[in-house]
Order: structure tokens, then sequence, then C-alpha cells
């Protein structure tokens, strides 16, 4: 089971895990000691021998079936074996020791799509109530890492239950991580971009929660290599307090969660984003990024400035020591 259907079908824990082969090489099996069943019946007839594993690697494409043709001389004895065995206990499963072997050549090295891992860099109060969102879930099978440059937030945010490790570099924050959610200030944002650039790994999903977008955007763009695929999103949530100590597992409930993908972003990649919101109990809204910052500013930061201003200009004035009291 997975943590969540996207509107793309697509499952966010089953993409986070692409890659480690394992449900293909099942349906694989199973595919292949059905035609050697049906095929074996056939043979009974006056036809030419047919070998379904032949078969059912002609189908698929040239690098995983010559990689699969190493597992032919074990025979079917050991093919069945296996498969009994994985449906039995998954976890069991001697697939788990053999999949590497299958897949070296067929998967790009390094892909963290075969991790089954989250990474939260930034354990405020959005960065917390995400992982707190993201931990609830009933039979989830990721590992929710956090990284903040304030350590004890980090702590905090573990004590929690939002995260299940604390680390303290981008490196091991990002490691095998196929997802990584940027919970920092805008300006801290562009830095982690810049510095973790050559620690991502190929085909990893990246997205973001500042308040503006089009400035990360065109960063994402800049320091991020083709390999990556970054998603850029703004959550209309948050509270009066601040840090993790005020998050809470159902912050984004009904809320409005900005979308402004890349355009080097697949669609795969959006769909692992879009399964994050709609997990969370947001509803997501895809918006030019220039258009989010012109409403983000009129809404929400036009007000502050102006409030900011009326205070600051009362408590300027000669009546402000009698008008505090109020």
């Amino acid at each position: 089971t997975g943590l969540v259907e996207s509107r793309f079908g697509t499952n966010i824990e089953a993409v986070i895990r692409f890659g480690s082969g394992e449900e293909y090489v099942f349906l694989f099996l199973f595919f292949v000691i059905s035609l050697n069943i049906l095929l074996g019946i056939f043979n009974l007839i006056p036809l030419p021998p047919l070998d379904g594993f032949k078969v059912a690697t002609g189908l698929l494409p040239r690098e995983l079936a010559q990689n699969l043709e190493k597992l032919a001389p074990y025979g079917p004895g050991i093919l069945m074996t296996l498969l009994v065995i994985g449906m039995v206990n998954p976890a069991l499963s001697p697939l788990r020791w053999i999949i590497g072997f299958v897949y070296d050549d067929a998967f790009a090295p390094g892909d963290s799509m075969a991790q089954s891992r989250i990474t939260i860099i930034g354990t405020g109060l959005i960065g917390t109530s995400i992982g707190l969102g993201l931990a609830k879930r009933e039979g989830r099978q990721y590992e929710i890492i956090g990284a903040d440059r304030d350590r004890s937030s980090a702590k905090t945010a573990k004590k929690l239950g939002a995260i299940d490790k604390e680390v303290g570099s981008l490196e091991e924050a990002v490691e095998g991580a196929g997802l990584v959610i940027l919970a920092t200030p805008v300006m801290a944002a562009r830095q982690i971009l810049q510095d973790a650039a050559k620690y991502f790994a190929a085909g990893v999903v990246i997205t973001d929660v500042c308040s503006t977008k089009a400035d990360i955007m065109r960063w994402a763009q800049e320091f991020l290599p083709a390999s990556v695929n970054f998603i850029g999103g703004h959550p209309m949530a948050g509270k009066e307090k601040s840090g993790p100590d005020a998050a809470t597992p159902d912050l984004f409930k009904g809320a409005t969660w900005a979308m402004t993908p890349s355009p080097r972003a697949d669609e795969r990649a959006v769909g692992v984003v879009l399964g994050l919101i709609e997990s969370l109990g947001a509803t997501a809204l895809y918006i030019d990024p220039s258009e989010h910052d012109q409403y983000a500013a009129a809404v929400s930061h036009l007000p502050l400035v102006v409030s900011v201003a009326l205070f600051r200009m009362v408590r300027d004035s000669q009546g402000w020591e009698d008008a505090s009291l109020l």
C-alpha cells in the first residue's frame, strides 16, 4: 500500500521506491512461469520448442532483458521458489539480495529512487508539521530525515516524532533521498541549492515551501543539474507562533498549496509532490511563479508591511505610552 494516490495515478511512496525493481521482478517471474506452463502445453503438440523466459524477456527493454537473462541458468525451480517466498513474506525474499545483481546495468548507479527516504531541510513550524503529517501515515515504508542549521530545532522535531533521524550536514541529509523538501527562508534555500547541488542523485524530486517563487525557480534552474526534478511549492498555512514546538500534523488541512513545476520536471515528479500535498490534506493550485508572487505580495506581504508601518507610527507618537495600555 502506498502513501496516497494522486490524480495522476501516481503513488508517492512507490515513486520514491522506484528503481528497487522488486515489484517488476515479481511480475516478471510470474509472467515467465505462466508462459512456461502455457508453452509447455503447446509443446505437447508438434510445434518447435518454445522458451517462456526468452519470450518474456523479448517484451522488455534490451538492457533490462540482458540482465534478467542472468537468472536463466538457475532454472524454473529456483524462480518458483523466489516467487513463493516473496509472496509469503516479502521481507524474507531472496530477491532483495539479487536485485542489485539483476539491475546493476539496467538503472543508473546511485539512483535515489531506490531508497525509501524523505528529507526535510529546515525543522521549523512548516518543516516539522510536514514531518508530523508524513510520520503519522499508517504502514509507512519510508524514513524521514531532518536537518537544520539549528541542531536544537532538529532534535526537538525528532523528539516530537516528526523525523526519524537528525543529521548535521547537507551531504548526509540528501544522500539516498527520493524526495527532498526545503522548508527554509528564501535566501537560505538559495544557498542550500547551491551547496547541495553536487550531492543530489539523478532523478531526485526536490520541492520547497518558500513564500516567493520566481527567485527560487530561477536559482533551481541555475544551480541544479538537469538530472533532478524541482517543483516549487508554497503552502498557504501558518500560525502566529513559530518553531517546531508549534507544529501540528493537521496544519495544512484544507489549505491551498501553490505548485510551480520547473519546465525540466517530469510528470512523475509532479505526481510525487502532488501526492505529498494531498496526503497532508491540502489542495494543490498550479500557478505561474511571477503571478504567485504578485498575489502573495497583495494578500500577505503588503498587509504585513502596512501593519508594521502603522505600529511604528503609533509607537513613535507622544501618546504611545497611554495608548499601549489599551
